[in-house]
């Protein structure tokens, strides 16, 4: 496993010895619309990710929508249309799709050549008792690769998308981001998951990777 990965990322490092356009001015990427950064965003098919593609490409953004091999896109489509049913059907057209079966890091590589901003949204939510493994390994796991393989590929930008499910309870009012958590006070793994997946986050911008979490 650990070959492979290391494999990986010497391929992404390849990337910045072959592609040069990622260097270039402002005014050149107006006239070559191909040279614009692209961006990537993960959990493309769901109700956040789907508003995330939508205003990137309004914004004039180049993006990768990462999706499962067996979604269906017809739902963004929809969505497109409803948001702008004059050009919408255009800016659907203008998404590059990527299939990655989360967690196949291989899949997840291949996706990040090319890319300059990460925004992942990709995350399970369920507060099934039965569902904790896959809620720590689609919602924690997953972000860590995301994290790694990232930084790996020289990404300028990850924002991740987070929950308020992750914030500490506080005994006090409302609890924010500042609520401090405490041992034995989450209420879900739902919750756990994603609180573990923001320490990820946290630990890809003390390594240096510029980084943000939003919530949802």
């Amino acid at each position: 496993m650990y070959v492979c990965r290391l494999l990986l990322c010497q391929r992404r490092r390849l990337w910045h010895w072959v592609a040069p356009f990622r260097r270039i001015g402002r005014a050149d990427q107006e006239i070559y619309p191909y040279f614009r950064a692209m961006v990537l965003v993960t959990g493309s098919t769901g109700i956040v990710g789907t508003r995330l593609v939508f205003d990137l490409l309004k914004k004039g953004k180049r993006v990768r929508a990462l999706k499962r091999s067996g979604s269906d896109t017809e739902f963004v489509h929809r969505v497109f249309r409803f948001y702008d049913p004059e050009h919408g059907g255009s800016l659907f057209g203008k998404i590059e799709w990527a299939d990655a079966d989360l967690p196949d890091v291989g899949a997840l590589a291949d996706a990040l050549v090319g890319i300059e901003e990460v925004y992942h949204a990709a995350a399970l939510v369920s507060y099934l008792p039965g569902d904790a493994e896959r809620l720590m390994k689609v919602n924690t796991a997953v972000t860590t690769d995301m994290v790694n393989l990232s930084a790996d590929a020289g990404v300028k930008k990850f924002c991740h998308i987070s929950s308020v499910a992750a914030v500490g309870h506080s005994l006090k009012g409302l609890a924010d981001e500042n609520t401090s958590r405490k041992k034995g006070t989450q209420r879900s793994v739902y919750g756990l998951s994603k609180y573990l997946a923001e320490r990820e986050v946290w630990r890809g911008a003390a390594e240096g990777m510029p980084c943000i979490i939003d919530g949802e």
